[in-house]
């Protein structure tokens, strides 16, 4: 049974032991966050559409919404692990602010993910004779209806069935085995690098994500950088030079230019370049070489006007460059509704219009400041309609095929 000073010491542990650990991460709950998490479990129990009768049901499937979002397939968590946890005590905890039980929950997973990486590196790098894809084992579907494990003894023969099942989904694929263990070695070291980066502000989320899933499902938290990403879907603009990235191993590699955006209309940016460092208007150049996606991104983002200078690498020439950019407003053009005419070749009188949906949005800053101009998918397509009509088409498909 847990003790009942166990979540008040607990702060005083982690920082007791925050640089013990054997692991990589220990992440602390910080006065802002137990001080959101009190104001949204208010906002929630007085304000969301569901009842509290309703609430009181479910606010003890919390504890088991965060494991069922950290450990969905029972492969990191044993039952000696929650036999101490008490897991109906989370709703109470997170409604008054403390949030020390739920973030040791979530160190324990960053724990054990770390662990479980590094067993599949080692048993790949150290030991692959050991690897034995003939043997008659069975790995079963694990979700969160499968019981926990009893034990580590029991969690890394599962761990060894796993490494077994990615092997030899790349074997069948054609890939030689050779080839296969080391792409498994790439990923994992990848995946861990990537588990390193997790911030408190990572936990936060989780924990309230499932906290407000204990409500309905599609009650969700938006941290800061989700909310900026949600806003520039809604209103398909956004602040910033106009270039789509991703990680690809340590760097930040441009995918493609937004046409009309600042770095396309520069052109001496490219597809393929990898950023290796972001300055802001004349400041030194910081390097953000390993640095997570998110966090480049909000460095090259910025006011409409103003300077960021990028060091940049092709990826056919090692020597760097700085490029530098006026940032601009970037319309996401291809994001937003649009129309054609098709004729019928059976019948060249009739036309059919066409109207492309990818998305749905609404530029609701604009519209809370009393902007008439502002953009939505409803007006949009009332435009596009009325200009379909003056075109004399004799009928209009909507098409929602790519509107996830």
């Amino acid at each position: 049974m847990l003790m009942k000073v166990f979540s008040k010491k607990l702060s005083l542990i982690f920082c007791l032991f925050a640089f013990s650990w054997a692991h990589g991460l220990s992440l602390a709950p910080n006065y802002e966050q137990e001080k959101l998490a009190k104001v949204i479990a208010s906002k929630l129990r007085t304000q969301h559409l569901n009842s509290s009768s309703e609430w009181q049901s479910r606010g003890d499937q919390v504890g088991v919404l965060i494991l069922n979002t950290l450990d969905p397939s029972r492969s990191l968590f044993t039952m000696r692990d929650l036999d101490t946890v008490e897991l109906d005590t989370f709703a109470e905890q997170i409604e008054h602010g403390k949030l020390d039980l739920a973030f040791y929950l979530y160190n324990k997973y960053l724990e054990r993910a770390e662990e479980r990486l590094n067993f599949w590196i080692n048993f790949l790098e150290k030991n692959p004779e050991e690897i034995d894809l003939d043997d008659d084992e069975e790995l079963m579907e694990r979700s969160t209806s499968t019981s926990w494990l009893k034990d580590k003894k029991n969690l890394k023969q599962l761990w060894r069935l796993q490494l077994e099942a990615e092997l030899i989904r790349l074997i069948l694929s054609d890939e030689p085995r050779n080839e296969a263990t080391a792409s498994l070695v790439k990923r994992f070291n990848a995946q861990r690098k990537r588990l390193l980066q997790t911030r408190s502000d990572d936990a936060f989320a989780n924990v309230i994500n499932s906290f407000a899933k204990a409500y309905d499902p599609h009650t969700a938290f938006l941290p800061k950088a989700d909310s900026e990403n949600f806003n520039i879907n809604m209103s398909l603009s956004l602040q910033g030079i106009g270039a789509v990235l991703q990680r690809e191993d340590e760097y930040t590699k441009v995918t493609s230019l937004i046409a009309g955006g600042p770095a396309d209309l520069d052109g001496r940016l490219k597809p393929a370049d990898r950023i290796l460092g972001v300055g802001q208007g004349q400041d030194a150049i910081e390097n953000v070489l390993g640095w997570r996606l998110d966090e480049v991104v909000n460095l090259i983002r910025g006011p409409k006007g103003s300077l960021v200078r990028l060091e940049v690498r092709s990826s056919d020439n090692l020597k760097t460059r700085i490029i530098e950019i006026i940032r601009d407003n970037v319309q996401l053009e291809d994001q937003s509704a649009s129309s054609e005419i098709i004729e019928n070749p059976t019948s060249p009188h009739q036309k059919i219009g066409v109207i492309n949906i990818p998305t749905f949005y609404s530029d609701f800053t604009a519209l809370q400041r009393g902007d008439p101009d502002y953009r939505s998918t409803t007006r949009d397509v009332k435009k596009l309609i009325l200009d379909l009509k003056n075109n004399n088409v004799s009928g209009i498909v909507i098409d929602l095929r790519n509107n996830s």
